[in-house]
C-alpha cells in the first residue's frame, strides 16, 4: 500500500532546511548585487560605449533604479505572498526572475535595456526578500525572530 505523505516531507519541512533555502535565496541577491555593482563601470565603458565622463552618474542612476524599483515593489510583494496558499511560488518565481533580471543585464546593449534590467532586479528582490522573511517569521514566530534574521543574514 502506498503512503500518501510525500517523498522527504520530514527534512524539507524541517526548521533548518527551511532557514538554509531562505538564507540562500537571500544570499543570492546579494551576490549578484556584489558582482554586479564594481563589474558595472567596466561594462558600460567597454561594452556599451559610455563616455568616461559619465560612468559614474549612470552606474549612480542604475543603482537608484534598483533600489527605487526594490522599494516599490515590496508591498506588493508583500500583498502577493500574503494572499499566496503557498510561499513556495512567489520565492521560486522572485528567483527565478532574478535570473532573468541579470540575464537582462549581461546581455543588455544599451543604458536603457540596463535599465530595465536593473528594474527587473530590482522587482525579483523585492518578492525574494519579502516572501523569505515572512517564511523565517512563519517558521520560528515572533519570539525567535531576530536571532532567526540575524542567523539567515550571516548567509549574505
Amino acid at each position: 500500500m502506498r503512503s500518501s505523505v510525500p517523498i522527504g516531507l520530514q527534512w524539507r519541512s524541517s526548521t533548518a532546511f527551511i532557514l538554509i533555502t531562505v538564507g540562500l535565496g537571500m544570499f543570492t541577491d546579494i551576490f549578484l548585487y556584489g558582482l554586479v555593482t564594481p563589474v558595472m563601470p567596466f561594462m558600460l565603458e567597454e561594452h556599451i560605449g559610455v563616455p568616461h565622463d559619465q560612468i559614474q552618474t549612470t552606474v549612480s542612476n542604475l543603482l537608484a533604479i534598483y533600489a527605487a524599483s526594490t522599494f516599490m515593489f515590496s508591498p506588493i510583494a508583500g500583498f502577493i505572498a500574503d494572499r499566496s496558499p503557498n510561499r513556495k511560488i512567489p520565492f521560486l518565481a522572485g528567483l527565478a526572475s532574478l535570473l532573468v533580471g541579470t540575464l537582462l543585464l549581461a546581455l543588455g546593449k544599451t543604458v536603457p535595456q540596463l535599465a530595465f534590467a536593473r528594474v527587473f532586479q530590482g522587482f525579483s528582490a523585492a518578492v525574494v526578500w519579502t516572501v523569505a522573511l515572512a517564511v523565517s517569521m512563519e517558521t520560528v514566530g515572533r519570539d525567535n525572530l531576530g536571532t532567526t534574521i540575524g542567523t539567515v543574514s550571516d548567509f549574505s
